[in-house]
């Protein structure tokens, strides 16, 4: 036996006098979806204004950033290393 399928569609109907033009058109977005939106932005605007305000490199001093930081270590690991 087939399965019947339903299709539901949805169709909204404005009725307007005759003569006063096309409906208005609705937003794309609600008013709460917008208010989010624009929190989001905002927040992500701040915050990359403080970065660009921190144009600190403290980061270069920290163990982690050094570039010559293996060699370093594998030369004092040679300082213990005993062989017989």
């Amino acid at each position: 036996m087939a399965d019947a399928v339903a299709l539901v569609s949805k169709i909204i109907v404005k009725l307007r006098a005759q003569g006063s033009g096309c409906p208005e058109r609705e937003p794309p977005i609600d008013a709460d979806t917008h208010k989010a939106m624009m929190a989001h932005y905002f927040k992500q605007q701040e915050q990359l204004k403080r970065m660009a305000e921190d144009e600190d490199d403290a980061y270069m001093n920290a163990q982690w950033a050094n570039p010559k930081a293996l060699k370093s270590q594998l030369h004092g690991m040679a300082a213990n290393m005993h062989f017989k």
